[in-house]
This record gives C-alpha cells, structure tokens and sequence, in this order.
C-alpha cells in the first residue's frame, strides 16, 4: 500500500539533502523553501518508503527540475533510475547517490503509477533546485 503522503515540514532545506528519504514529514501548504547551493546537481524529489521498503514520491520542491517537468506525481512509486530496476530493498544511501550528479547531467526515471501498469519515463537535468 502506498504510504501516507504528506509535504516535509522543513522551512529550509539545504540542496544537498533535497532528494533524502524523509518518512512523515508534515508542513503548512504556504511554507518556503530556502536553498543552500552545493556543487552537486539535484532533482528536488522527496521520497518516502512503505512497509515493503518501496519507494514512492511524496514531495515535489517548487521551482526544481521534477516539479517543473509536470509530469511526476506524488504518490507514484519509483521503478528505475538511469534505467536500473530500483528493487524494494535497495538502500537510500545507492538512492540518493543515483539521483544527485554534476549540475547539468541527466537522470533518467520510471515511475509507476498504478501497480502492474508499465512504467512512464522522464528526463530530467539536475539543477541547483533553488
């Protein structure tokens, strides 16, 4: 079942941490987030597993290059990165290392939907998120 889906309740959230897994995390609709540059691309996904240790979408950042994409829902279960079967027990430390890159770099991602439907693939360059 997909976990319960809710936006981070963080007021800052430095980039390096942007596509961490957070579990739980709750914030008002109207809160802002405050940037702080690294040198590392990121994607601005929020991720968050459920029971079976899978990996769902459960907050997009504004302005970063998963949210400007308009094509990732919350909610969605990530299948692949760069094309590599994300399996339920991958660790989020391989996660995060998959996701994050050189600014500039491409990230291929799958994501499904409804369980048994194949999966939609998106592109995405890594940014600054800010």
């Amino acid at each position: 079942s997909v976990p319960d889906l809710k936006p981070p309740s963080l007021e800052q959230v430095p980039a390096h941490i942007i596509d961490t897994l957070k579990p739980n995390l709750t914030v008002p609709e109207n809160a802002r987030y405050k940037l702080t540059p690294t040198s590392k691309g990121h994607i601005g996904l929020i991720l968050v597993q459920d029971s079976n240790q899978n990996y769902f979408v459960n907050f997009l950042v504004e302005n970063s290059p998963a949210k400007r994409c308009g094509r990732i829902l919350q909610g969605e279960r990530l299948r692949f990165i760069d094309d590599i079967d994300i399996p339920p027990q991958e660790g989020r430390l391989d996660i995060l290392r998959l996701l994050s890159g050189p600014i500039g770099s491409t990230v291929r991602l799958g994501f499904e939907r409804r369980r048994g439907e194949p999966p939609h693939f998106v592109d995405l360059a890594r940014d600054h998120c800010s």
